[in-house]
């Protein structure tokens, strides 16, 4: 879990803010229109973007997450595998070379990374989609981008990116507004 001090920094240096929201008469689902956008200047305030979206998956959420090299998305994984209870002893790696790492918390974390795929079927021929339904596991795939069939069209999509050396933008799409509207207000409450 992130410290005290992370949170609290997270709270002050970043900004939580859902764009306009479709609530068109006789629709059964709100999409959004914009994403969350944070900013992070230390991995620290990475992990505690991730360890506050954490509290609010549900069994079967898919996290897409995509950016350059170096942009966090490890580090943001590794915010969400403990703030769903992955014990912090418990190393959270990049899974580039074993395609994806299992990790227990209150929910089952499968972390996925797509960089080195060739073929999207080396991770279709796991069974995810099976694993999502059937355990309603949270799968988080690094490198989303690059395989968008791996991806449901319900998943929350992550974009990373490099603002200068220290900071990170991290942008949250989400596509039903209500849940869209209870992260953004989580995440900006640090």
């Amino acid at each position: 879990m992130p410290t005290p001090d992370a949170r609290a920094d997270l709270s002050r240096r970043s900004h939580a803010a859902v764009g306009p929201c479709d609530d068109s008469p006789g629709s059964d689902r709100h999409v959004c229109q914009g994403p969350i956008e944070l900013e992070s200047t230390s991995p620290q305030q990475t992990e505690a973007i991730g360890a506050a979206l954490a509290e609010l998956l549900a069994p079967g959420d898919v996290l897409a997450l995509c950016g350059p090299l170096g942009t966090g998305k490890t580090v943001l994984i590794r915010g969400i595998a403990h703030g769903l209870g992955v014990p912090l002893d418990e190393p959270v790696l990049s899974p580039t070379f074993v395609l994806v790492r299992e990790h227990q918390g209150r929910l089952p974390l499968l972390h996925c990374d797509a960089y080195r795929l060739r073929d999207p079927r080396e991770l279709i021929d796991l069974g995810l989609e099976e694993l999502r339904r059937e355990r309603g596991v949270v799968i988080a795939i690094e490198w989303a981008d690059r395989f968008p069939e791996l991806v449901p069209p319900d998943a929350i999509r992550i974009e990373l990116e490099h603002v200068d050396p220290q900071t990170r933008r991290v942008r949250i799409h989400i596509g039903e507004a209500a849940r869209a509207a209870r992260v953004a207000k989580r995440l900006a409450a640090g």
